[in-house]
């Protein structure tokens, strides 16, 4: 049952750690200090309830109406597609959730809560656009991955 559940943390880690537009959002949010605990309350009760949408069957929903999103449709390839479909593959499906919901939760509480500690080295522009750089290349490689699958 231990198992099931890291197993859901370390995949939702690997997924939710990666550079995108929400991460970077967050990470605004709490370098100016504005609306932090909201924001990570909001970012990280989606993820849990995505999550759980994925492993009750909602991924099989959304593979077949692919017009049907939640304004990001970058969340239901992680959240709802492949960590429902991971969790599918443990004897404790649900355990597996709680472990990646924690570590949804983990992350945005770190990223909000621990700007302050980047404040410094994020105060410097160029540091926003490298930061930008990244997110844009994370994106568009995204993009091609998607347009390109068969």
């Amino acid at each position: 049952m231990l198992a099931s559940a890291l197993a859901g943390f370390a995949a939702s880690a690997v997924l939710i750690i990666a550079i995108g537009a929400q991460n970077a959002f967050v990470l605004r949010q709490g370098l100016r200090r504005e609306h932090v605990v909201p924001v990570v309350l909001t970012c990280a009760i989606s993820d849990v309830l995505l999550i759980l949408a994925g492993i009750a069957g909602l991924g099989t929903v959304v593979g077949r109406h692919p017009a049907l999103t939640y304004l990001n449709p970058h969340v239901y390839l992680d959240t709802v597609l492949l960590l429902g479909s991971l969790a599918q593959q443990y004897a404790h499906r649900w355990l597996f959730g709680v472990g990646a919901a924690a570590a949804s939760g983990a992350w945005f509480v770190a990223l909000g809560l621990g700007a302050r500690r980047l404040a410094p080295v994020l105060n410097e522009p160029v540091a926003w656009r490298i930061l930008d750089g990244l997110i844009a290349a994370v994106m568009a490689g995204l993009a091609v991955a998607l347009l390109t699958r068969p």
